[in-house]
């Protein structure tokens, strides 16, 4: 089998295996939950963990989803294993789909953070030598990319959905540029800087 041919198998395994994902999306979204639904996009800094936390314990709330940014204080990379990791170290088992995002500079130019804090934040539930020892190496990011995540979810949500945006709001904003029709099926947006 020639190079060419293996990529074409794997491209179409790929994309059987997201078309699979995305009607699951799709028959999770419409079912009827009496909940309030919601989306977290966060940039995955230990306060926003306290935010998570205390909405996966609020059981008039349904955390749809959790995207993550690589735009404030951390990369996409670890936001979203810190996430996991978070994810796993309080047994929340519901199955949050979690997702990494865009990674866009945010600071301006000439003004850098130091790399010891980025460094810092980055890797505080993933590094060896932290709390994950005991964290459930079963939970995988999303199939989708944080972007494709809430599209899909307010796509298929049978009623609006808020969104706490606990970072910069560079995932819903990309989102509604992509597809405008996903604007009618917001709720309310709660900011939180």
């Amino acid at each position: 089998m020639n190079l060419l041919s293996c990529l074409v198998l794997i491209f179409s395994i790929v994309e059987s295996q997201a078309l699979a994902n995305y009607r699951n999306i799709e028959s999770c979204l419409g079912q009827n939950d009496n909940r309030n639904p919601v989306i977290i996009d966060t940039d995955a800094d230990v306060d926003d963990l306290w935010a998570i936390l205390y909405l996966i314990k609020v059981p008039t709330v349904n955390i749809l989803a959790i995207t993550t940014v690589g735009d404030g204080y951390s990369s996409p990379f670890f936001s979203t294993s810190n996430i996991l990791s978070f994810l796993g170290l309080i047994n929340c088992s519901y199955g949050i789909p979690v997702a990494s995002g865009q990674s866009v500079p945010m600071m301006s130019s000439g003004w850098n953070i130091d790399p010891k804090i980025l460094n810092s934040i980055d890797t505080y539930l993933t590094s060896p030598t932290c709390l994950n020892q005991s964290v459930d190496i079963f939970l995988q990011p999303s199939p989708f990319e944080a972007v494709e995540l809430i599209i899909f979810t307010l796509k298929y949500s049978s009623k609006p959905v808020d969104i706490l945006v606990l970072g910069p709001m560079t995932n819903i904003a990309e989102a509604i540029i992509r597809d405008r029709s996903i604007v009618p099926k917001i709720g309310t947006i709660y900011i939180s800087g």
